[in-house]
């Protein structure tokens, strides 16, 4: 699902940039340009941001490890976000 429409951004994008250390809104922004356009997706990043949901665990790995340790934590992710918004 689209959290920035103005950039094409996906939530799933979005919780990959988390998980890969991107602590900020202004970070997110950087790493997925989510947020530069009129600016209406802050809030919905930053509530992902503060935990909303679990991310963080691909710290410290590489390669093929990253990609999978991503993957997983997205998932699990976007199950949680299901959750949350019922």
């Amino acid at each position: 699902m689209f959290t920035c429409i103005c950039r094409a951004v996906t939530d799933n994008q979005i919780r990959a940039a988390i998980v890969l250390g991107a602590s900020t809104v202004d970070a997110v922004a950087r790493e997925t340009r989510a947020s530069t356009g009129c600016g209406g997706c802050r809030g919905k990043i930053q509530d992902m941001i503060d935990g909303r949901c679990p991310v963080g665990a691909a710290a410290g790995t590489a390669g093929s490890a990253v990609r999978g340790a991503v993957s997983v934590r997205v998932a699990e992710c976007a199950v949680t976000s299901r959750y949350l918004s019922s």
